[in-house]
C-alpha cells in the first residue's frame, strides 16, 4: 500500500523480553550452587582427615579388638551422614528464605511487586541429594584410608604418613632450595610439600577464589572500559529525537535559547528495506532498521569501524552506506557488496557497503541504524529543511549537570509543543550509566561469590594448619626440647600459612589472566549483546595479594597459637 515500516515487533511467546538479562544472573547462580557444593566437599574431606588423624590410636585400639575396616569404615561414614543430615535441617528453611528475598529483589529490579512465592520440588530434592551424598563421597577416601591401617601403623604413629622425599621433585626442592634458604624458611617450605594431596586440595580453594576475584575485577574493568571507548567516539552531550520531522531552522533557534550548547549537528531518520537479490535481509536489531542519515564530515559520532572505512568528503551526494557487522555476518555481505535499498516505499536503488560497524545496543529491543550521508538521503527525499535528531554538544561535566542542560532542552521544545522522542532522546552520560546498572546485580554476584569461596578457603587452610599442628605434636616437643621459642614455633605455621597463600596467589595469575577475557566477552554478549573491549585489571592481581595475605594470617594465627602452647613433656609422651 505504499506504507513505509519503520519497526517491528515480534515477541516470542516463549521467551520473555528480560531473558538475556536472567541469563547471565542464571549463570552465575548456576556457578555459585556447583561451587558451593565442591567447596564444601573439600572442606569436608579436610575435616574427616583431621578426625581420622586425631583417633588413630582408637582405631588401632578397635582393631586390635577385632573390628574389620568396612566396621571402622561404616561408623564414621555413619558419623558424616548424621552431621550432613543435621546440616539439611539447618540449611533447607534458610535456603527458602534465601530464595524468597533474593526473588523479592530481583523483581523489584523490574519494578514487579512479587505476589506469591513458589518453591521448585526439583530443586529441593536435588539439595537434599546432594548434601546428603556429597560428604559422604568426599569422606570416603580419609575414612577408607584410616580404617585400612594396621594395629601397629595405628598404634605406633600419630597421624597418617607423609610423603616428602619419595620423588625427584623433593630432592631438587631439598638439594638446591632448602639449602639455599635459612633454616626457618626451608623447615617450613618442607611441611608444605610434606603432605602434597592436602597441599593440593587447600591450593586449589585458594586458586578458584583468587582466579574468581580477578576475573570479577578484570570484568568489571572491561565494562566501564567498553562505555569510556563508546563515550569517547561519542562527542554529543544530549541526543534529542522528535516524534515527527521538524523543521531544521526552529529546532536551531529553539536549542540556542539553551546558552551552555557548543556545537550542533542535525541529522535525518527513515525507514527502510535493504534486501539483496530480492531477499529481504535478516537484521541483528530486534525492531528492524532504520537509515541514519548524518553529514558525511560529522564530528559528533563515528561507531567503531571493524572493517572497511566510515564516510569521507567525497561521499557527498553517493549512494554508500555503513552497516551493522552482525547483520552483514547473518547474510554473508562483505565490504564491498552492492544492496538494495528502498526508501519510503518509493526510492529502490542499489547501494555499496563501504564499511561494517560494531553495534553498542544497550537493550535487546532496538532499531538497527545503516547510516547514510545525509546530502544523498536528502536529494533523495528532497527535504533538506527537515531533521529527526538534534545531536548537541554542551559545557558539562556530570550526570546532575547533564540532565539540568538536558531538562532545559525539553521544557524548551515542550513550550513549542514538539513533542521529544523517548526512545531516540538520550544524553550520553545517562546512558553510560544504564548501561553500567546492568551489570551491577552480575558483579554483585560475582563478589559474592568470590567472598564465599575466600572464606571457605579461609576455614579450610585454618584446617589444614591444624591438622599440621596435631601430626607434628612430637616434633613440636622436640624442637622445643633443643631450644626453639614460642616465637620461632609461632613464625614457622604463620609463614607456612603465608606461603599458601603466596603459592595460591602465584598460580591464580596466569589462570585468571586466560580465562578473563572469554568470560568477559561472554557475559558482555550475553548482558549487553556486545563483546566487551577487554581489559585485564593488574590492580586485582596486586589487591588479591593483599587480601589473601590478610586470610592466611587470619587462618593461621589461632593453628600457630596453640603450637606455642605445646609443652615438651605432654608432646613426647603424645
Amino acid at each position: 500500500m505504499g506504507i513505509g515500516v519503520n519497526a517491528t515487533l515480534l515477541q516470542n511467546p516463549e521467551q520473555h523480553w528480560g531473558r538475556p538479562f536472567f541469563s547471565g544472573i542464571n549463570l552465575i547462580l548456576t556457578v555459585m550452587a556447583w561451587a558451593s557444593l565442591a567447596l564444601s566437599s573439600v572442606l569436608i574431606l579436610n575435616t574427616i582427615a583431621a578426625l581420622i588423624t586425631q583417633q588413630t590410636d582408637q582405631i588401632g585400639i578397635m582393631k586390635s579388638l577385632g573390628a574389620r575396616r568396612l566396621t571402622i569404615a561404616r561408623i564414621y561414614l555413619t558419623e558424616v551422614f548424621i552431621v550432613a543430615l543435621l546440616a539439611l535441617l539447618l540449611a533447607v528453611p534458610l535456603s527458602l528464605a534465601g530464595a524468597y528475598f533474593s526473588s523479592q529483589w530481583l523483581l523489584n529490579l523490574f519494578n514487579i511487586e512479587m505476589d506469591g512465592f513458589e518453591y521448585s520440588s526439583r530443586t529441593l530434592y536435588l539439595m537434599i541429594a546432594g548434601g546428603l551424598l556429597a560428604p559422604l563421597l568426599a569422606s570416603l577416601y580419609p575414612i577408607w584410608r584410616g580404617a585400612s591401617l594396621s594395629v601397629r601403623q595405628a598404634i605406633a604413629s600419630y597421624g597418617l604418613g607423609a610423603d616428602f622425599g619419595s620423588s625427584r621433585f623433593d630432592n631438587w626442592l631439598e638439594g638446591k632450595v632448602f639449602s639455599a634458604l635459612p633454616t626457618l624458611y626451608a623447615v617450613t617450605l618442607g611441611n608444605l610439600f610434606r603432605r602434597k594431596a592436602r597441599l593440593l586440595w587447600t591450593q586449589i580453594v585458594l586458586i578458584i577464589a583468587g582466579v574468581l576475584f580477578i576475573i570479577i575485577i578484570s570484568l568489571i574493568t572491561s565494562v566501564n572500559l567498553t562505555l569510556d571507548n563508546e563515550l569517547a567516539r561519542s562527542k554529543y552531550n544530549v541526543r534529542l529525537g522528535f516524534s515527527s520531522d521538524q523543521p531544521s531552522a526552529l529546532v536551531e533557534e529553539l536549542i540556542r535559547t539553551v546558552p551552555q550548547t557548543t556545537g550542533l549537528e542535525l541529522w535525518n531518520r527513515l525507514p527502510a528495506e535493504l534486501s539483496r537479490n530480492n531477499v529481504l535481509l535478516k537484521q541483528a536489531g530486534s525492531l528492524g532498521v532504520q537509515i541514519v542519515a548524518l553529514p558525511v564530515e560529522s564530528v559528533m559520532y563515528k561507531p567503531l569501524i571493524v572493517a572497511g572505512r566510515w564516510f569521507e568528503h567525497n561521499d557527498n551526494e553517493q549512494k554508500v552506506l555503513v552497516l551493522n557487522a552482525a547483520t552483514a555476518e547473518l547474510n554473508g555481505i562483505q565490504v564491498g557488496d552492492s544492496i538494495n535499498m528502498n526508501l519510503l516505499g518509493q526510492f529502490n536503488s542499489e547501494w555499496q557497503v563501504i564499511g561494517l560497524y560494531r553495534w553498542f545496543a544497550g537493550s535487546g529491543y532496538a532499531v538497527e541504524p545503516v547510516y547514510a550521508p545525509l546530502s544523498t538521503i536528502q536529494t533523495f527525499t528532497q527535504r533538506k529543511q527537515y531533521s529527526s535528531f538534534a545531536l548537541l554538544s554542551a559545557n558539562v561535566t556530570t550526570l546532575e549537570e547533564e540532565k539540568t542542560y538536558a531538562d532545559a532542552l525539553k521544557q524548551a521544545f515542550q513550550n513549542q509543543h514538539i513533542k521529544l522522542d523517548f526512545y531516540t532522546t538520550i544524553a550520553k552520560l545517562e546512558q553510560r550509566h544504564y548501561a553500567k546498572n546492568q551489570f551491577r546485580p552480575i558483579t554483585s554476584m560475582l563478589l559474592g561469590l568470590a567472598s564465599l569461596i575466600a572464606s571457605v578457603g579461609a576455614i579450610g587452610l585454618s584446617g589444614t594448619l591444624a591438622i599440621g599442628v596435631l601430626q607434628r605434636t612430637r616434633e613440636i616437643g622436640v624442637l622445643r626440647a633443643i631450644g626453639a621459642s614460642s616465637s620461632a614455633i609461632f613464625k614457622l605455621f604463620m609463614l607456612e600459612g603465608f606461603f599458601h597463600g603466596l603459592m595460591a596467589w602465584l598460580i591464580s595469575i596466569p589462570i585468571a589472566y586466560f580465562s578473563a577475557e572469554p568470560l568477559s566477552r561472554k557475559l558482555g554478549e550475553i548482558m549487553l549483546g556486545i563483546q566487551l573491549d577487554f581489559s585485564f585489571s593488574w590492580l586485582a592481581v596486586w589487591l588479591w595479594l593483599a587480601i589473601v595475605t590478610v586470610l592466611v594470617l587470619l587462618a593461621s594465627y589461632l593453628p600457630a597459637r596453640h603450637a606455642t602452647r605445646i609443652v615438651v613433656r605432654a608432646s613426647l609422651n603424645y
